[in-house]
């Protein structure tokens, strides 16, 4: 249990209030009360994590909202929320699925732009949290996500990333019956429009270095069952909350066998965009070297290289 009390809010924020507003939010979600069977155990996870440090009335940026059902509780106990999504998901495409979400948005007082991450306007240097919930492990381009996430941070803000743990037990297990951990070959055969599932599940340590490398500071991962609490909650079976039992208990001797992590860093105040490198490149990628026949010079391979990719 944990409760927060701050001198300038009404009511405490506590587990209680939480399940409340949490119950509240998804009562009104356009897409049906399921969308949010099981995420009540991460959604006190993040709160804790925020409420701990920065009272109601701190500046949020959501990157990554979807269709604003967390960012929906947050407005509710009482912070100033901004979310971005690009809404490209194909099922956010269907019918007047876009317009849903910004009504939903709009109701719940969510500050919501339709636009990628790193593609708006919004100011630097400027929110108190910063949050990628299920967000990183479908880009790309982690070094430029991450360089626009932190970018939005004030001096001493928090980054909360929350993503899969990708040696979660789960994982383990599959590989050591020959089958895949990795997204669905069917589903990927069969995608149409852009590719939107994930690209990269991260280890905790992973996780841990990149951020290190974009020298934050004051980095804490909490590792929690987000994908159990969900899978639950949304099967009929009756056997199956015996099973996830069991497999908390298991995963309680070792909490790096849980499916999801949630990763905490603070912006220090020396803190500058990351850029690309190829002599970091080359540590990674034998080629670069082995087929530079024309010998070009590392600013010569980084514009062609970047050329290439815009």
């Amino acid at each position: 249990m944990f409760s927060v009390k701050h001198p300038l809010t009404d009511a405490p924020i506590d587990e209680a209030r939480i399940e409340r507003v949490f119950a509240e939010v998804q009562r009104e979600f356009p897409f049906g009360s399921e969308y949010l069977n099981g995420k009540l155990g991460r959604t006190k996870t993040i709160i804790s994590l925020i409420a701990g440090e920065y009272p109601p009335g701190s500046n949020v940026l959501s990157i990554g909202s979807g269709p604003c059902d967390f960012e929906a509780v947050l407005s509710r106990l009482g912070y100033s929320i901004t979310a971005i999504d690009d809404l490209n998901d194909q099922w956010h495409q269907l019918g007047n699925n876009r317009e849903r979400i910004k009504e939903f948005a709009d109701r719940v007082g969510v500050d919501f732009k339709a636009a990628a991450a790193g593609s708006t306007d919004l100011p630097k240097s400027h929110w108190d949290v910063v949050l990628a919930l299920d967000v990183i492990e479908h880009i790309s381009t982690p070094r430029e996500f991450l360089n626009a996430a932190v970018s939005h941070l004030k001096t001493g803000g928090r980054l909360i990333l929350l993503t899969p743990n990708g040696v979660h037990l789960i994982n383990r297990i599959k590989v050591a019956f020959g089958r895949s951990h990795q997204v669905s070959a069917d589903y990927l055969y069969w995608n149409v429009g852009e590719f939107r599932s994930h690209i990269k599940e991260y280890t905790p340590r992973e996780l841990r270095r990149m951020l290190e490398y974009h020298d934050m500071r004051h980095i804490e991962t909490t590792l929690i069952n987000q994908g159990v609490d969900k899978t639950v909650a949304r099967s009929d079976s009756r056997f199956l909350p015996y099973a996830a039992g069991l497999y908390k208990r298991v995963t309680n001797l070792d909490p790096n066998f849980r499916d999801t992590q949630v990763v905490t860093a603070e912006k220090p105040s020396s803190w500058k965009p990351i850029n690309p490198s190829t002599t970091e490149l080359r540590q990674h990628y034998k080629y670069l070297d082995k087929y530079n026949l024309d010998e070009l010079s590392d600013e010569e391979m980084l514009s062609v290289l970047q050329n290439k990719s815009e």
